[in-house]
C-alpha cells in the first residue's frame, strides 16, 4: 500500500467539505496529493485523530515534515501491480450461465 496525503484540509472551503462529508471531492478538484510517510497520529480534542507525515517527492525523497493532518486528508492506494489481481494463481476463468436460467427481461431482444 501506498499513502498519499493532501493539503486541501488547509483550504478555507475545508470545514463546509468536512461538514457534509465531501472531502475527498474537495481534494479531487485542488488536484494536490503528494506521497507521504505516516510517522505518528494522536487523538485530536474533537476525538478524531490527527497524523504527523513526511511528504515526499515522486522519486521518493523528503520534502517536509506536516502534523495535525486529519485522516480524510489521507488516501490509500495499492502500488502498480500489487493488488490480488495480479496473483499468477488469479481466477481468471469466464462464468457461463445457461440461458435458461436468465430471466425473459434480461435478455437481448431481436431488434
Amino acid at each position: 500500500m501506498e499513502s498519499r496525503c493532501s493539503d486541501a484540509f488547509e483550504h478555507e472551503e475545508w470545514n463546509d467539505y468536512y461538514e457534509q462529508g465531501r472531502t475527498d471531492e474537495l481534494i479531487k478538484k485542488l488536484e494536490d496529493q503528494y506521497p507521504c510517510d505516516i510517522l505518528r497520529y494522536k487523538m485530536g480534542e474533537d476525538g478524531h485523530y490527527l497524523y504527523t507525515v513526511m511528504k515526499k517527492s515522486r522519486g521518493g525523497n523528503s520534502r517536509g515534515m506536516v502534523t495535525d493532518v486529519p485522516r480524510e486528508a489521507i488516501a490509500y492506494y495499492d502500488k502498480p501491480y500489487t493488488s490480488d489481481m495480479h496473483l499468477p494463481t488469479a481466477f481468471r476463468h469466464p462464468i457461463g450461465i445457461p440461458e435458461d436460467m436468465l430471466p425473459e427481461a434480461w435478455k437481448n431482444v431481436d431488434q
